[in-house]
């Protein structure tokens, strides 16, 4: 009996792995091919955890152009005019200490490109570090090698937010040693030049903690990001400013 449940259960497995290898390989870096593998293992972990039917339906349904519309409608609400999307879903995420990055089943066959800004309900969630045909790889803003330029709203300081590791603030740096920043001050995206860069005026977060006193090379502040890390799911990609 035991030999048979095992014997269903690497069917099982064998066959969600082909079924996700299938919609989501890529021939991009080792780092985004190792994600898209992990993606079939983790969702299939899932499924030992929750009903099967009900997750396999998910998926299914995931794939109609007129569900996603519908999963990503309050994201695309907030979202800034005049930009060109795409709609994509997490399927696999890197988050362990020093990491925070996730994977979503949109690519460039989708319009999406590396650099582009990725959003969820409450603001900016990341950037799109490396892209395949169909899918991307989305490097968080928790990750302590993303690094965003923001102002600080209402004084408009500019400065420069760091990851700090996910479950960590965001560490934020303000150039004027002067500024004006209080707690629960909104920090918002700078803005880049480019066409599919981060547009500005995107939240960010929130400010939670304050230096002591200014210094000569600016004031810290730690800065809760817009949305928690481990439990995104549907995210919106800006493609380009038309």
């Amino acid at each position: 009996m035991i030999r048979t449940r095992n014997t269903v259960l690497l069917l099982v497995v064998a066959s969600l792995a082909l079924i996700l290898w299938d919609l989501r390989a890529s021939n991009t870096t080792v780092r985004v091919a190792a994600q898209e593998i992990a993606a079939p293992l983790q969702r299939t972990a899932t499924s030992v955890f929750a009903p099967f039917g009900s997750w396999a339906r998910d998926v299914a349904q995931f794939s109609d152009p007129a569900v996603r519309v519908q999963a990503v409608g309050p994201i695309a609400a907030n979202a800034p005019e005049g930009w060109a999307t795409a709609i994509g879903r997490v399927v696999a995420a890197d988050i362990a200490g020093d990491r925070a990055s996730v994977t979503i089943d949109a690519g460039s066959d989708d319009g999406i490109q590396v650099g582009n800004a990725v959003l969820t309900t409450g603001g900016l969630v990341g950037q799109v570090a490396q892209v395949s045909a169909d899918s991307a790889m989305v490097l968080l803003v928790t990750d302590p090698s993303s690094t965003v330029g923001i102002r600080v709203l209402p004084s408009k300081e500019m400065g420069v937010a760091t990851g700090s590791g996910i479950g960590q603030d965001l560490e934020v740096a303000v150039l004027n040693p002067a500024a004006e920043i209080e707690l629960a001050d909104q920090v918002v995206s700078l803005g880049s030049p480019q066409r599919n860069g981060i547009p500005a005026d995107l939240p960010v977060g929130v400010v939670q903690a304050l230096d002591t006193s200014p210094a000569a090379s600016g004031r810290n502040a730690g800065v809760r990001p817009v949305a928690g890390m481990t439990s995104l799911e549907t995210l919106l990609v800006l493609t380009e400013q038309s």
